[in-house]
């Protein structure tokens, strides 16, 4: 079970129509070169990121609850659930 976090990238892969190969996103300058892709403001790329980022983090603690819920209905310690994910519990 794996936490993704989104990046800025994959905002703009979804706001974005076009293909965004030749856009260039230098994370030392937080700037981004479009090279012929249609600019998108940073005000929405920020927000899609939130929103993205979002998502993914209720999916994240979805996902872990649920398997604290199937191990706690087997009758499981936490002894046990950490056995097998030491990290669920935390």
């Amino acid at each position: 079970m794996v936490k993704n976090i989104i990046s800025i990238l994959d905002a703009i892969k979804e706001l974005s129509s076009e293909d965004i190969t030749g856009m260039v996103y230098n994370f030392d300058e937080d700037k981004i070169y479009w090279n012929g892709v249609t600019e998108i403001d940073r005000a929405t790329i920020d927000a899609k990121l939130s929103e993205m980022q979002s998502a993914e983090d209720t999916r994240f603690e979805k996902e872990k609850s649920d398997k604290i819920s199937a191990y706690r209905k087997m009758a499981m310690t936490d002894d046990e659930i950490r056995a097998i994910d030491k990290n669920l519990l935390d």
